[in-house]
């Protein structure tokens, strides 16, 4: 019997049933299929946000970075925000300054952890230096720094005894990229090192300012921080006058560009400006070679100076015009020397005067640049031959006067006749007021203004008489002045020689001149013509607040000779501090100029010694930075002889040391972590 055939009726039943059960699948599986794109570009979007907000916390690290390099304050970069395509950033930024003390007895070459005696006050990573050797660290405990990379920016590794000074100065930035929902954070320890510093000294081996005995050559050496030595003599291609000699000379770094300038005053009377190029190691003179920048400044006494401006990093150079009462200046900017920047190149015209302020021919200029993060100013004061003192401000366009009402003479009778640098300006590192001073022509006065750059004011003139120093130094009226400004304070350091070859230092605390501060080093200095001392503040975060000054001796109990004192700031601000004990060192010595490596604090000094010395030579010394003072002998550190003599030129300032950590060649640390997530 046949089987009976379904009817029509179920077959399009069951297919019905089949037919929603595939749509049902169909959907299904469509409805999965977008579920998971839709997951993956909810992935791919995420991470694509993640990694945009990664490279908006690098470009806020690299921000930061580039300002640390350009010499901007730590404190500038916090706070800051921008956005880099869809995403932004913010940075925060925190400065630390500390110091401690090796606990390993010694610290081995090989050592990959540090014991000392606390971490407080340390970033938590970063980089630290002890001696010469600049070391990282990825951690800290309480007492000791891990994760140690040893010999960094090219220092060498090196064992360290017990108690060695361990110290920071770094900046440590945190930036924070955002994108949408995505948040990354890096943080960066952003320090200058050490391999960024320059040391030039610069000097002259004429026995004669003109004719037979003079040397137009200007002899260099570059510091080696490795071999702690001034490497090879070398000579600029750059010369002064045929028959002449280098009288004065000023020596100058820039701040952004590995570039350094020179002014040479020669025994004819003619002014030359030079400009290094530290990337080639030459020299050049943008006027042509041979041609100066001007004739007929007297040889007696420094008749230009130079400072850099600190924002747009422009060479400022201001000069006498030989007899006449109108100085001029000059711009260099890097690429070329710009000799009329205003009419004639006058600093009245610049000034919109008819004739400049004083009366005689300027013998000395001084110029202080403000340090301030945006600032052009250069505070200038200026000493005639009339014994007229008056001072202008240069605003990064055109001089300016800084008193109310019309300009005027701030002085017609100070003292010394113009024949000695009886003037000066600083600035104070942390209030930015300026400091103006100068030689009042009664027996132990000065006479100052202050500037305040933030009213824009110009106090009045005072004077203040100090009592009487002690003995053997008499009361009479300073001769040579220069003022020091303390890196990390308002404190400044006076040092004043007077017309009878006696030193003394007083001390402005911020707020008053410490009269009860006063002190006597020593009567008959080497010579009453030109100025034999200087002195130095220490940069090492581990020994701020300690100076040096050095000077020439002829003192006619104690004998003759190269003369050091340290200097320790009391531990607030305020009046107080202490010498120490004279040391005596070396041999009769003409002129002193010394310099700070500001990273590793080396203390350099050049030396033109007496032609009445044993050895008459040009000699140099130096001493590593720290908290003790420095070992100024013959055996530690060691002497080295710059040029065997004989210094028979006893005239000008013909040896100078120059010093930089912020030039073109700077390099950052960058010890990075990356902190979220």
């Amino acid at each position: 019997m046949r089987r009976s055939e379904p009817s029509i009726k179920q077959a399009r039943g069951f297919l019905l049933v089949v037919a929603i059960i595939v749509l049902v699948v169909v959907a299904v599986a469509v409805a999965a299929l977008g579920n998971m794109t839709a997951a993956d570009i909810r992935s791919s979007s995420g991470h694509a946000q993640s990694e945009q907000a990664y490279f908006a916390a690098s470009s806020g690290i690299e921000y930061a970075g580039f300002q640390i390099k350009s010499g901007a304050a730590c404190a500038s970069i916090n706070n800051v925000s921008a956005s880099v395509g869809q995403a932004q950033f913010r940075t925060t930024a925190q400065t630390f300054i500390a110091s401690t003390a090796l606990t390993d007895n010694p610290l081995t070459a090989n050592a990959t952890s540090i014991n000392v005696v606390g971490t407080a006050g340390f970033a938590a990573h970063g980089r630290i230096a002890i001696g010469a050797e600049q070391i990282n660290y990825s951690g800290k405990t309480a007492t000791a720094f891990t994760g140690v990379s040893r010999g960094m920016a090219g220092t060498s590794v090196a064992a360290h005894p017990l108690a060695s000074a361990v110290s920071q100065d770094q900046c440590l930035v945190k930036s924070t990229g955002v994108n949408a929902s995505a948040t990354r954070v890096l943080e960066a320890a952003l320090a200058t090192s050490t391999g960024s510093e320059r040391a030039m000294l610069a000097y002259n081996k004429g026995t004669a300012l003109t004719g037979g005995g003079s040397d137009r050559n200007i002899y260099y050496r570059l510091w080696d921080p490795a071999s702690k030595t001034w490497l090879a003599e070398q000579t600029s291609a750059q010369q002064v006058a045929n028959s002449a000699s280098p009288v004065q000379i000023v020596l100058r770094f820039a701040r952004t560009r590995d570039e350094a300038i020179l002014g040479a005053q020669d025994g004819a009377g003619n002014l030359y400006i030079h400009v290094w190029n530290g990337a080639t190691n030459t020299w050049s003179n943008p006027l042509g070679a041979g041609t100066p920048l001007k004739t007929g400044i007297s040889n007696a006494t420094r008749g230009f100076q130079i400072a850099y401006e600190h924002t747009s990093d422009r060479a400022i150079i201001v000069y006498n015009n030989g007899g006449n009462r109108n100085p001029q200046y000059a711009i260099w900017d890097g690429t070329s020397l710009n000799t009329t920047p205003a009419a004639g190149g006058y600093i009245h015209s610049s000034l919109g005067l008819g004739n400049y302020v004083t009366t005689s021919a300027i013998r000395w200029f001084r110029l202080a640049a403000n340090q301030q993060d945006g600032s052009n100013e250069i505070l200038m004061i200026t000493f005639d031959s009339g014994n007229d003192v008056w001072g202008a401000r240069w605003d990064g366009t055109n001089w300016v006067k800084m008193e109310a009402g019309a300009p005027a003479r701030w002085d017609s009778s100070a003292g010394t006749n113009g024949d000695q640098e009886a003037i000066d300006v600083a600035y104070e590192s942390v209030s930015n007021v300026g400091m103006l001073v100068w030689a009042d022509n009664n027996n132990r006065r000065i006479r100052w203004r202050t500037w305040t750059p933030a009213s824009a004011t110009l106090s009045g003139t005072t004077s203040t008489t100090f009592n009487a120093f002690a003995a053997p130094c008499q009361s009479r009226v300073f001769e040579w002045m220069r003022l020091y400004a303390r890196p990390d304070t308002d404190e400044i350091m006076g040092v004043f020689q007077n017309d009878q070859q006696d030193i003394m230092t007083a001390r402005w605390d911020g707020a008053a001149w410490d009269d009860a501060n006063r002190t006597c080093h020593g009567a008959n200095t080497e010579t009453r013509l030109e100025r034999d001392f200087d002195f130095a503040w220490q940069t090492l975060p581990s020994a701020l607040g300690r100076g040096w000054l050095v000077w020439g001796s002829r003192d006619a109990v104690a004998g003759r000779y190269l003369a050091t004192q340290s200097f320790a700031s009391p531990a607030v601000p305020g009046p107080g501090g202490a010498w120490a004990a004279v040391t005596k060192i070396l041999d009769r010595t003409l002129v002193v100029k010394m310099g700070v490596m500001p990273v590793s604090g080396t203390v350099l000094a050049g030396l033109y010694q007496s032609t009445s010395s044993a050895t008459d030579d040009i000699q140099a010394i130096y001493a590593d930075g720290g908290a003790a003072p420095p070992a100024w002998t013959a055996a530690i550190p060691p002497v080295q002889t710059i040029w065997t003599g004989p210094t028979t030129l006893q005239q000008g300032e013909r040896v100078y040391i120059e010093t930089t950590g912020t030039a073109g060649n700077t390099q950052i640390v960058f010890e990075r972590q990356e902190i979220y997530p």
